[in-house]
């Protein structure tokens, strides 16, 4: 019976031991059997989103006040649009109000009407800061400070420059706009020409002038490429009273194109051939000839008027040159030759842009290449004078291509660009 007892206790201490072995175990030991214990996953923070804020700058140097001089100038009805558009695409909420010369002078806005009525050059609301003379380009700094990365700041202005040392003024706008490039990859800026009545003291470089006529003045939109083009989209600036033209500068711009050829509007003897993805011109004789090029051309921001401009492209391959490129318009298409619109459809459903090309002299073989370009427009140099005795002119606004070559040279510092491109083989 002892020895029974012996044995059961020897196990049972045996037991504790092993038990104790076991649960004493070292956190870096593991055993074939060990079950591994699960760790929770790290939660990751995530920011909240930005929401985007949109800053309206309005110059209100003494030269500004002839364009609100009444309440229903076409300047004023065009700022009502745009801030209609920015309560529609990004709630006015979201919108800072600032009227600039040497200095911010930010406005409380309590909506589109209130604001629109307290824009009064005799009344103590606009009458603020030094408004005797604006330097263009330190505005255009302190707006480019005072923009972060998710907002859209629109500046509406003059653009009157002060100075008459104009090479300089293209060197400073281009480095201040390259700077935020290197922050802001997809920088773009739009810059709408508009016209407007004006009634009050002009100050070109050279003193005041009371005048009474249309005047130009623009809104330049400055942001992220999606931002803008969000904007864009609802303020439809093609729309606003007075608009005149419009510059698109952004680091990409998209463009793309499906096209074909075609004897659409042609003239001369040629058949038209696709081979090897490339349509193909087989001409009769060694005549003079007019084809078309039917294109569906997505262009993003960059307005009909420039499409449509024939100096916005070049023929590289012969002797060929675009005289003409217009809106394509199937019921006009159909009319002057169905038989091409049914083979066109096949290759290009849905076309919006017609390209005429014709040949200049007698040509040969080979591949023709149409490039659309990206360039400076040419309505620039019709709307500025380089004399400050004649810049109060109707349509006119002084030293305006510098700024613009200021900003094009950023956007495009080799020069023209190409944008999209269009292939032709031709064979006799």
């Amino acid at each position: 019976m002892k020895n029974r007892l012996s044995i059961t206790f020897s196990l049972l201490w045996l037991c504790i031991f092993t038990l104790a072995a076991c649960y004493s175990r070292p956190s870096g030991e593991s055993t074939s059997t060990d079950v591994p214990k699960s760790t929770p996953p790290k939660k990751v923070e995530t920011a909240p989103p930005v929401s985007s804020k949109v800053k309206l700058y309005l110059e209100n140097s003494g030269s500004m006040d002839g364009y609100i001089h009444d309440g229903n100038t076409r300047y004023k009805k065009a700022l009502t649009q745009l801030l209609w558009g920015v309560d529609a695409s990004f709630n006015s909420s979201n919108l800072n109000v600032s009227l600039i010369n040497d200095q911010i002078f930010p406005k409380t806005f309590s909506g589109v009407l209130p604001f629109i009525n307290q824009l009064d050059p005799k009344i103590p609301f606009w009458k603020v800061g030094n408004r005797s003379g604006t330097n263009l380009n330190v505005m255009l700094e302190t707006i480019l400070s005072e923009h972060q990365n998710n907002d859209v700041s629109i500046f509406l202005s003059d653009c009157i420059y002060s100075g008459k040392n104009l090479s300089l003024q293209v060197e400073n706008v281009r480095g201040l706009f390259n700077n935020k490039k290197k922050k802001l990859s997809d920088l773009t800026v739009v810059m709408v020409a508009l016209h407007s009545d004006f009634k009050g003291l002009f100050y070109p470089p050279d003193g005041g002038i009371k005048i009474n006529n249309d005047r130009p003045y623009y809104a330049i939109f400055i942001g992220k490429k999606g931002l803008v083009e969000k904007l864009m989209a609802e303020v439809r600036p093609t729309t606003l009273p007075g608009y005149g033209e419009m510059l698109v500068l952004t680091a990409k711009p998209a463009v793309t194109s499906i096209y074909t050829a075609s004897n659409l509007y042609s003239s001369g003897r040629f058949s038209v051939k696709h081979r090897n993805a490339l349509p193909e011109i087989e001409v009769d004789g060694n005549q003079s000839i007019l084809f078309t090029i039917p294109a569906t051309i997505t262009k993003g921001l960059i307005p009909d008027a420039y499409m449509r401009d024939i100096n916005n492209y070049k023929v590289e391959g012969g002797p060929f040159n675009v005289v003409k490129v217009e809106p394509y318009n199937e019921a006009n298409a159909k009319a002057a030759n169905s038989g091409a619109v049914i083979e066109l459809k096949s290759k290009v459903a849905n076309p919006n842009y017609v390209i005429h090309i014709q040949s200049l002299k007698p040509f040969g073989n080979g591949e023709l290449t149409i490039n659309l370009l990206y360039r400076k427009p040419t309505w620039v140099e019709s709307y500025n004078t380089d004399d400050a005795a004649n810049s109060s002119q109707s349509g006119k606004t002084y030293a305006i291509k510098y700024l613009i070559n200021g900003l094009t040279s950023a956007f495009l510092p080799d020069g023209d660009a190409i944008m999209t491109s269009f292939k032709v083989n031709i064979h006799h």
